[in-house]
């Protein structure tokens, strides 16, 4: 068996309610190197052309590489790989967390699931003990209550994954939430998790990862550790939000819906320095580093809130695209697509170009609801957000 790798594929069949283990070959491994590679093999083998993306027939799969689990940095990362609700082709996005060493650990190198549960479930995986949870009482609820659950019925160290209420209403750019903030954010996966009833999966390994050369693996790590030390700058300091100072020099940020490219009151509002001045504490994912997660605090007309974000993506999807120029409006919008399960690029897309057909009186105010969806409105924003995750109005 190569180094790194366990060599074994978990197939959950939800509709027979039964799982095998599907030895990977050294050859495939080696030839379709990484989550990436191995899940485009398994892709065109597994995946039928005719698939609904949100059938029982597609697969769902969870996919790590050679380095997950590893002190390497950036070995958290673990990939979805399925037909995209959102596009209907190929779909692989990405996330962190404890679930790609937990699954690694536990012996395998990924999930493949098909089929349909009848009811709501969670698959709950602890090395070769593979169970079907019922979690009919969870469905309707939130990422973050989904996940606190399952820790504290589970392991409160576990790899998990979850979706919100976006996810089983089947939105199209559902995502799929682990360690509570981190989102594998693009394509819809979460809408494929809804799709199959899949409401949570779970996984906590007791074994290890093998390395060829594990003394010169560490040295690597730290050589690469302390060049970061000496050369972060202003982009350790800032991290993403720094790109939206960039971005808005050049006239390169989405703003009103595309149609310009600067927002001058993003500067000191929605920007670097308003973030920084939110940060409360940083966060790295399992060995990295780096930790890129800024933790901020803020108190809008809701109430207090902490989350980790808003990262550049965000504040110029939910911030400038919207013409909200407050932070705290668009740090409620992260924490509600965080827990409801949808990727706050595609929310802010959405909600962008519903406010210029309100502008442009191609949407009118009793097709809202009486929402009035002029840029800037970030309380119809937020109250958008929820009625799009329940697929209501």
């Amino acid at each position: 068996m190569l180094h790194g790798y366990r060599g074994k594929l978990l197939h959950i069949d939800l509709d027979r309610e039964t799982h095998r283990v599907v030895s990977i070959p050294d050859e495939i491994l080696m030839r379709y190197v990484g989550g990436r590679g191995l899940g485009a093999k398994l892709y065109w083998d597994l995946v039928p052309p005719e698939a609904g993306p949100l059938e029982p027939d597609n697969v769902l799969m969870v996919l790590t590489g050679p380095l997950g689990g590893t002190m390497a940095p950036g070995s958290g990362k673990h990939l979805m790989v399925t037909k995209s609700p959102a596009s209907g082709g190929w779909l692989d996005s990405y996330s962190s967390g404890r679930f790609t060493p937990e699954l690694k650990y536990a012996g395998y190198d990924g999930l493949a699931i098909t089929g349909r549960s009848g009811s709501p479930v969670g698959i709950v995986i602890e090395d070769d003990r593979v169970e079907l949870m019922d979690v009919g009482h969870l469905w309707g609820r939130g990422a973050f209550e989904t996940e606190t659950y399952i820790r504290e019925r589970f392991h409160p160290d576990c790899g998990s994954l979850s979706i919100g209420p976006a996810g089983e209403n089947l939105l199209p750019f559902a995502c799929v939430g682990s360690d509570y903030f981190r989102k594998a954010g693009r394509g819809g996966a979460g809408a494929v998790m809804g799709s199959k009833n899949l409401k949570l999966i779970a996984v906590k390994g007791s074994g290890g990862i093998s390395c060829a050369d594990m003394q010169r693996l560490y040295e690597l790590v730290r050589e690469h550790q302390r060049e970061f030390s000496s050369r972060g700058g202003a982009r350790a300091k800032y991290m993403t939000p720094l790109t939206m100072s960039i971005t808005n020099a050049a006239g390169m940020l989405p703003t009103r819906n595309f149609t310009r490219g600067s927002f001058e009151r993003a500067a000191g509002a929605i920007d670097r320095d308003a973030v920084l001045g939110a940060m409360v504490a940083s966060r790295a994912c399992y060995a990295c580093f780096i930790a890129c997660s800024h933790v901020t605090k803020a108190k809008d007309f809701f109430g207090e809130l902490t989350l980790e974000g808003p990262e550049y993506e965000t504040l110029a999807m939910m911030g400038s695209n919207l013409e909200i120029d407050y932070l705290p409006a668009v740090m409620r919008a992260n924490y509600l697509c965080d827990d409801l399960g949808m990727d706050t690029i595609s929310a802010g897309v959405v909600i962008g170009f519903a406010m210029e057909c309100y502008e442009r009186g191609i949407v009118k105010k009793e097709d809202t609801g009486g929402l009035e969806l002029e840029f800037g409105n970030y309380r119809a924003a937020l109250e958008l957000l929820e009625l799009m995750a329940r697929r209501e109005g």
